[in-house]
């Protein structure tokens, strides 16, 4: 009945009855040890604090020749509800477990019984009472988000799902209780997967932490500066603190913070970031205390404090890795990656990023693949090779496009916009910049803004082409390029003023494409004609921000 081994515990939850006694099964198991038909050890997988807790495991023979018995004594379904109640039982102790001091010890018992619990949910889907598979994945969902086993959760959950169906506890337009949890659960494990389908609105009727994980997921998947339901996880910290969730308070608070990240607003950054610390400091929550000390690191990356930055990353990747979170690791490999890269590593920037985007892959972490993925191309850009960089990013612009992920497609058509400037192709790089302003208009980012402006910048600055790669294309007159170069001052000191916004002025070791646009500019312009056109801009920012630039004064 138990695949990969079994403990005492779960041997008498699930052995004892018709006719055997919970206190006989040690005895039965002690014969069986004595035969040499079971083996015993103490330690390992799910053993790591050291308790000698003793894990028995049956040869396979005799696992299959004992199967086969129970179907010829058809006591094979009733045994496999037992198997599938006692760890479904186990899974709900083990999910309250995840969010506090026990969280390694309990991921460690989880990781021991993984065949355990996949022969359970069988168990559960296909002769289980109604709800069980429910309620085994529903208690699993965080584990299967912490171990980064993506694909399994989909699996899970589906089954689950179908489960729920057939027993005609799900409708047509939603279900209450559990079920609509499993909906929200399953629709933050597709959004974890970059699926297509962004998942359906959250249900009022889900639990508040199924609710909190799939706005999260959204806020890892989209980084947008607006989440799909903004009043969600406004109201999360109240309902969590109302049900005395701490841990549930403390995770709304996190996801507050990076949603104030993506917003640019470093102010409520800090605020919730700190404030979830202080809780998940409290709980002896390692995963939230990672998830804090990111986002304090990625304030002083923002703020140009790179060797608090990195310190905090390395600390992450070192936890990560000590609990096996694997899409943690890979987040923290890259965020190390792009301070390799802002202090002039490339070399070291490039290793850590691959290593970063091969751990996403191997968990089917769409997110965290994408964030390595610019990692690469930002290295291959600054490297020299804009061509490498393209070709990096066009996948990733395909795919923000298609879900309509604004803050993610602005990002790459800005990255994608400097390479084509830097291969010498001025009017491609205009129009990826011109369409990446679009989509930072819409997060409302002003860091994603300033990003933007800067990037036409250097394409209205760049130098035609001695053979021009369009040449449907005419040259500009030389009015138009002074009123082009205009443009450019003005939307240069329009991104100054947005970053001076949000207190995070651009450090110099991300000035290069903005020196090299200023440049341009004030060997074309002078100085004096450069100096009053970036004053218009940084002065009224609002004509750029708001909408189609105006006409620009010579």
């Amino acid at each position: 009945m138990f695949c990969g081994g079994f403990t005492l515990e779960s041997a008498e939850a699930v052995c004892a009855g018709g006719g055997t006694a919970r206190e006989d099964v040690l005895d039965v198991v002690a014969r069986l040890v004595d035969c040499s038909l079971v083996t015993v050890s103490h330690g390992g997988a799910g053993d790591r604090a050291g308790s000698g807790t003793a894990r028995y495991r049956t040869l396979e023979s005799v696992t299959a020749y004992g199967r086969e018995r129970l179907a010829e004594a058809g006591e094979d379904r009733t045994l496999g509800q037992r198997h599938a109640r006692h760890f479904a039982d186990l899974a709900e102790r083990a999910a309250a477990g995840l969010h506090d001091r026990d969280q390694r010890a309990w991921l460690d018992r989880l990781d021991a019984e993984r065949t355990n619990l996949a022969a359970a949910l069988d168990h559960a889907v296909e002769a289980g009472p109604s709800g069980l598979a429910a309620r085994l994945v529903e208690s699993l969902a965080w584990y299967w988000f912490l171990r980064g086993r993506i694909a399994e959760a989909r699996a899970a959950l589906a089954a689950a799902h179908g489960r729920a169906e057939a027993d005609g506890r799900a409708e047509a337009d939603g279900a209450t209780g559990r079920e609509a949890s499993l909906r929200t659960l399953r629709a933050a494990f597709e959004v974890f997967a970059g699926g297509d389908d962004p998942g359906p609105a959250v249900s009022a009727d889900a639990g508040p932490r199924a609710r909190w994980l799939l706005e999260f997921a959204r806020l890892c998947f989209t980084g947008a500066a607006t989440a799909p339901d903004d009043g969600v996880l406004d109201t999360l910290p109240d309902t969590f603190r109302t049900r005395g969730d701490r841990w549930g308070e403390a995770a709304a608070y996190s996801a507050l913070a990076t949603r104030a990240l993506y917003r640019g607003d470093l102010g409520h950054l800090d605020r919730h970031a700190r404030a979830a610390a202080d809780l998940f400091d409290r709980l002896g929550d390692r995963w939230g205390q990672l998830q804090s000390s990111e986002q304090l690191g990625v304030l002083a990356e923002v703020r140009g404090d790179y060797p608090t930055a990195a310190r905090l990353y390395e600390d992450g990747v070192r936890t990560a890795r000590e609990l096996e979170l694997w899409t943690t690791v890979s987040f923290r490999l890259a965020r190390q990656g792009r301070i390799a890269l802002l202090t002039g590593d490339l070399a070291g920037a490039e290793l850590l990023h691959e290593r970063a985007r091969r751990i996403a892959v191997e968990h089917s972490h769409r997110p965290a693949e994408q964030f390595a993925v610019i990692g690469l191309a930002l290295g291959a850009r600054r490297g020299g090779d804009p061509a490498r960089a393209e070709t990096l990013l066009r996948p990733w612009l395909d795919w923000n496009r298609r879900l309509g992920v604004d803050a993610g497609a602005a990002l790459v058509l800005a990255q994608l916009g400097y390479a084509a400037e830097l291969r010498g192709d001025p009017e491609r790089a205009r129009s990826l910049h011109e369409e990446g302003l679009e989509a930072a208009r819409r997060t409302g980012d002003p860091r994603a803004l300033a990003l933007a402006f800067e990037g036409l910048a250097g394409a209205l600055t760049a130098p035609a082409p001695d053979a021009p790669p369009h040449p449907a294309v005419p040259a500009p007159a030389p009015g138009e390029r002074r009123t082009d170069l205009l443009r450019a001052g003005e939307l240069l000191g329009a991104a100054h003023t947005l970053r001076q916004s949000v207190g995070t002025p651009l450090p110099p070791a991300e000035r290069t494409d903005v020196d090299r646009a200023t440049a341009r500019l004030r060997d074309a312009l002078g100085e004096p004609a450069y100096i009053r056109a970036f004053t218009c801009g940084h002065d009224h920012p609002e004509r750029h921000v708001d909408g189609p630039d105006a006409a620009f004064p010579g």
